[in-house]
């Protein structure tokens, strides 16, 4: 009879990669963390506006890196609130 040994590559890891605010990311999970596609974290990257790191051919973002790239967004632009009183005569 064999005793069973667990294989760490196929263990279910116990936290989350998107729980620490310092883990680096694939570009993937980046992806998926904030809904958008891979690709668009590709064109901040090459514009400077998310920071990532490379090793080899791997890329990766940090995840507050990727959270600092969010602006907040407070009101509506004054140009809008001028149209919408324009367009109801106020």
């Amino acid at each position: 009879m064999s005793s069973l040994v667990p294989n760490p590559r196929t263990q279910v890891r116990t936290g989350h990669p998107t729980s620490d605010p310092n883990a680096l990311l694939t570009l993937d999970v980046a992806a998926e963390l904030v809904c958008c596609c891979a690709r668009t974290l590709r064109r901040r990257i090459a514009e400077g506006t998310i920071p990532a790191y490379r090793l080899g051919r791997l890329l990766r973002v940090r995840k507050s890196d990727l959270m600092a790239a969010f602006t907040p967004i407070t009101s509506a632009p004054t140009g809008l609130d001028d149209f919408i009183t324009r367009q109801t005569g106020g």
